[in-house]
């Protein structure tokens, strides 16, 4: 619920930004464009993050038109989907991605600086926002589109798009993170078998489902500008003062004060002593 909350702030942001820099499409005819005649032309240097970016081009205007679009050495006659930065276009800032759709060449560039992926994130925008493309959840079967062998594009149109919050991220266990064994905090009895065998996964599903949700992740342009260290805190409290301040610790079901975990002991908030050793 909270991530659904963020993207929609994300998407008010986006468009907030994108007024306040004038990228709105300047006055000119749209036209439309058979997808059957246009081209992928490649930089010719190309990136590792260049390369992902024409793959996730090439991929998803297979998927709404039913045919593979082209590589070429240089933009043809019909429309051109061309990796470089056009010649009188500023370079992407810091975090940007950037595209420019001009007649029948649309551009795409960015920052690759710090790890980020511009051009990339560039594509997601333009097939998000120009056409329509969604990605409703992790995996193929989450990508929303309107087949078609056409797409409709304005005369003339420039965007930058970058990450509006400091801290973007989506929680993702890792495939070992998903043997039970390896979660101390579940009681023996649970360890042995805690899965119907019905709802079992073998490891290479698990690790296939991961690799979609880190897919998912980056076709969503979630980017840490600034990754902020987080943690557990007050992880060894319970060690500290489990026998001189039991009452730091917040009451167990069982009447102790001794958490199962101890990393993860949680505090009691209503002994007023707490607040005082934080600050000690």
């Amino acid at each position: 619920m909270i991530f659904c909350i963020i993207r929609t702030m994300k998407t008010l942001t986006v468009v907030s930004l994108v007024a306040v820099a004038g990228a709105l499409p300047l006055a000119a005819a749209s036209s439309s464009f058979s997808l059957s005649d246009a081209t992928i032309v490649r930089a010719k240097t190309v990136t590792a993050v260049q390369k992902s970016a024409v793959a996730e081009l090439a991929y998803h205007l297979k998927l709404m038109s039913g045919r593979k679009v082209e590589e070429r050495p240089a933009p043809g006659g019909a429309l051109s989907f061309v990796f470089e930065q056009p010649a009188d276009a500023s370079a992407a800032g810091p975090f940007e991605a950037r595209y420019r759709i001009d007649g029948n060449r649309v551009w795409f560039w960015g920052d690759e600086t710090n790890g980020y992926p511009g051009a990339r994130f560039a594509v997601y925008t333009f097939l998000s926002d120009e056409l329509g493309i969604k990605w409703a959840f992790p995996g193929e079967k989450g990508v929303v589109f309107r087949a078609s062998s056409c797409i409709d594009l304005p005369g003339r149109k420039d965007v930058v798009y970058k990450p509006p919050f400091r801290l973007e991220k989506y929680r993702m266990t890792s495939a070992r993170g998903y043997s039970v064994p390896h979660l101390p905090i579940l009681p023996d009895f649970l360890k042995v078998d805690p899965v119907p065998p019905a709802l079992r996964m073998s490891e290479e599903e698990i690790k296939a489902r991961c690799r979609a949700v880190g897919k998912w992740v980056d076709r969503m342009r979630l980017f840490s500008p600034e990754p902020i260290v987080y943690g557990h805190a007050f992880t060894k409290w319970q060690d500290r003062f489990e026998k001189t301040h039991p009452e730091y610790m917040a009451l167990q079901s069982d009447g102790t004060h001794h958490a199962r975990n101890g990393t993860r002991a949680k505090l009691c908030l209503s002994c007023l002593a707490v607040v005082d050793q934080i600050i000690a």
